[in-house]
């Protein structure tokens, strides 16, 4: 792209005050995800002001975010729609209003990168890894006694979160994001974000998540993959290989020196077979089979917390949770919009843009996660949404790029024609 077409698409100007303060409380914001063991909690409370600054600074609504919007609000529908199932239950209306934040969040996300994406995302992206670091540090703390049991749960680690497999998945999106400058950026980077991500990796191995753990294997592969298909060089590509390969290695020797600790050794060894909740009469593998002619014979849903009233456990899969808690419209709105990042991702990726490295390390986070969606419900977590968000905001400004691309280079080729 020529540059005068790239300076038009995203103008270097002098920054405004209101958009330097924006940033900082999109930082401010993101740093808050970590602190949930009480609702509301500061996440809920940063939204406000992260709104309010943002609107200040300007934001612009591009067509490009329609099907996340279109698809957010039928899902939210569906909720509303099941909740009158079981309206005079407890928590049940709390829970839709979750829901309804939630599904807030991931819009503001997308609409917040419709201006300044690569600069607001660089502040989103430095709290969310400054919160996960001190997450990691306060989850390694719990688990060698530090605190007692408010940092772990089951001697799992889970720092100020309420569930270890919350915990675990909300450190995948910052060891992407560094494990990506590691593999793209100067001998200087790796030294420098050494500490911080090996700090991550240990909390994520302590927090004893089979689920994070696919998650993160999954995300990381497909980061070097995303690397790899679109590095410009031969020499990068180079980089990438080597580096991964001598990273690689010295995970794997840092699993076994870790291991050796015989309390650790245990537990891992532990999760990593099957447990008694999963299968067998009872288990999640069976209840959710046995569910399944519950959904054909209620398409509005049955409402929140129904599977657990009825079964006794949570649902543990997300889509199996849309039908019930959102009815069908809410599943397959919810279905559609998985669906439809992961296209729309994929194709805004392979298009050459400023925008490829971070939707990179978003789309490959978000997969991830989508995935790990169908063994735990991930319909009220923030990061989830955050995530959603920022890749279709990415999303957008790739689609925007490519039109201010097409509308600078018309006049030339008509010049030359």
């Amino acid at each position: 792209m020529s540059a005068p077409a790239a300076e038009a698409a995203y103008p270097l100007r002098r920054i405004s005050v209101a958009e330097t303060l924006a940033r900082f409380v999109l930082g401010l914001f993101a740093f808050s995800g970590s602190f949930v063991l009480f609702e509301p909690s500061p996440y809920e409370v940063m939204f406000i002001p992260a709104l309010l600054f943002a609107m200040l600074a300007g934001i612009l609504v591009r067509p490009t975010i329609l099907p996340l919007t279109v698809l957010m609000i039928l899902f939210q529908i569906g909720g509303v729609i099941a909740l009158f199932q079981v309206f005079d239950e407890p928590k049940t209306k709390m829970y839709v209003v979750v829901s309804l934040f939630m599904g807030a969040n991931a819009i503001f996300y997308a609409l917040v990168l419709s201006r300044y994406p690569l600069e607001r995302f660089a502040a989103i992206k430095t709290g969310y890894i400054l919160t996960a670091v001190l997450a990691a540090l306060l989850g390694i703390a719990g688990y060698f006694g530090v605190m007692g049991e408010t940092l772990t749960l089951y001697g799992r680690a889970k720092g100020l979160f309420k569930d270890p497999n919350v915990f675990a998945p909300f450190l995948i999106l910052p060891l992407i994001l560094m494990l990506q400058d590691m593999l793209t950026g100067k001998s200087r980077n790796m030294i420098l974000l050494a500490p911080p991500f090996g700090i991550i990796l240990i909390a994520l191995l302590l927090a004893f998540s089979r689920a994070a753990w696919a998650h993160f294997m999954l995300s990381a592969g497909l980061a070097v993959i995303f690397l790899l298909v679109l590095s410009p060089s031969a020499r990068l590509r180079m980089r990438v290989i080597v580096v991964s390969i001598l990273g690689a290695a010295a995970l794997g020797a840092g699993l076994v020196a870790i291991l050796a600790i015989p309390a650790i050794s245990k537990t891992f060894m532990a999760r990593l077979s099957l447990q008694s909740y999963d299968t067998g009469p009872g288990g999640r593998f069976t209840n959710q089979l046995q569910s399944l002619p519950m959904i054909l014979d209620n398409p509005m849903g049955l409402g929140p917390f129904k599977f657990g009233e009825i079964f006794h456990v949570d649902t543990h899969n997300t889509y199996l949770n849309a039908f019930f808690s959102y009815g069908w419209l809410g599943w397959g709105s919810y279905a559609m919009l998985v669906l439809l990042t992961w296209l729309f991702g994929v194709r805004a990726l392979m298009r050459p843009s400023p925008f490829q490295r971070p939707l990179g390390a978003l789309l490959a986070t978000y997969i991830g996660l989508s995935l790990m969606s169908f063994v735990i419900d991930t319909d009220h977590w923030r990061h989830y949404f955050l995530i959603l968000g920022c890749t279709w905001g990415f999303i957008a400004a790739v689609f925007a790029y490519e039109a201010e691309n097409r509308r600078h280079l018309r006049p030339y080729l008509r010049t030359t024609a």
